[in-house]
């Protein structure tokens, strides 16, 4: 049956209700859809702002716990330093380097390096710049520095024209396996006014990478830590 036929049989009254239904229920779904669209557009606005803020605040959050985990190891870093430099100070007033003997001087020295494991070796250098008197073996006895240590020269000189209480620190350098920084101190005499010799102790830099370790992997991720002297430089 054509659709002519069809509205020709059927009353017009029926076909009207069916357009009214079918009216109705493409306005109801209308209605459902701007219902839904009205609702979950603001949801989905304030989600990604919501996402977005939570994403600022982490990144805010790590960069602060990150100021200050750096704070605390240089607080920690510097407050090494500053004990081995009233170590030295207190070493280099001892009354053997005044008696002036080798073996004294010698047991003095292993008797320091065994109550303080910060320090690993430690060296007499006497005004003409060679060794003669140090920590542990002897081998380094009647060396000159500038052939057992060239970087130290400079700092050794500077100590030598220096006064009782002066403390020079290289920066990390290499030496032997690995990186350490030496620190030197004048020896004087009793008048605690002439220089009489250089007191050389070295602090390898393992007590400070592992204060570095704090910046591990839940910290930093992938990333890497710096030690930065004060020129800017990586050590």
């Amino acid at each position: 049956m054509s659709w002519l036929r069809f509205c020709e049989v059927v009353p017009k009254s029926f076909l009207i209700l069916i357009g009214s239904v079918v009216m109705r229920i493409s306005l109801k779904a209308k209605f459902i859809c701007l219902a839904l669209a009205a609702s979950i557009i603001p949801v989905a606005i304030v989600a990604t702002i919501s996402v977005k803020s939570t994403s600022e605040s982490m990144k805010t959050v790590l960069a602060d716990e990150l100021a200050n985990k750096s704070d605390m190891v240089g607080r920690q870093i510097d407050n090494f330093f500053e004990q081995r430099i009233a170590d030295i100070r207190v070493m280099s007033q001892a009354s053997e380097f005044e008696a002036g003997d080798p073996k004294g001087i010698t047991q003095y020295l292993d008797e320091v390096l065994e109550a303080n494991p910060s320090i690993a070796d430690v060296v007499v250098v006497d005004s003409k710049g060679t060794m003669f008197a140090t920590s542990g073996t002897q081998e380094e006895v009647g060396k000159k520095l500038e052939d057992e240590n060239p970087k130290l020269v400079e700092f050794f000189q500077l100590a030598l024209n220096g006064q009782q209480g002066d403390v020079f620190l290289t920066d990390a350098v290499k030496h032997a396996d690995g990186l350490s920084v030496f620190l030197l101190t004048p020896i004087t005499d009793d008048s605690n006014t002439k220089v009489i010799s250089v007191l050389v102790i070295e602090v390898t830099m393992n007590h400070v990478a592992k204060m570095v370790e704090t910046f591990d992997e839940s910290v930093i991720g992938d990333k890497y830590v710096y030690l930065l002297n004060d020129d800017g430089l990586i050590n």
